[in-house]
């Protein structure tokens, strides 16, 4: 059995919440990247393996969430996405959907963390 942390990725360009899930995860035992900016979680995810990735769907940053999601699948095919956006969309939700993310979730719900720890959890397979 493979005991190494699960490593996930965090993009949102609220920076406070970025660090909170962040630190939500690091204190679960997880290994966590996170970034404020699509561009360099793009950058990260080109380096380096990740598990899961949550991405807020609606960056307001060069490289948007669906973009990052789109690249994320692409670079990393088994690695499991959860969407989170405060801004329901619906042609990007389903845009989001046909990129083969895991899970949609909505702030401000979508970061507390008896939310999406158990998110998480499930889609990579974990209790």
């Amino acid at each position: 059995m493979n005991s190494a942390p699960k490593r996930i990725l965090i993009c949102d360009d609220e920076e406070e919440i970025c660090d909170f899930l962040r630190e939500t995860f690091l204190s679960e035992g997880f290994e966590v990247a996170s970034f404020i900016a699509g561009e360099k979680a793009m950058e990260a995810s080109a380096k380096e393996h990740f598990d899961c990735a949550i991405v807020d769907l609606k960056l307001q940053t060069a490289v948007s969430g669906l973009d990052l999601v789109q690249f994320l699948r692409n670079r990393q095919p088994n690695i499991k996405i959860i969407v989170i956006t405060g801004y329901i969309d619906v042609g990007l939700k389903y845009a989001a959907e046909s990129a083969g993310i895991s899970f949609f979730a909505e702030k401000p719900n979508a970061v507390r963390p008896d939310v999406i720890i158990p998110l998480v959890k499930q889609a990579l397979g974990l209790r």
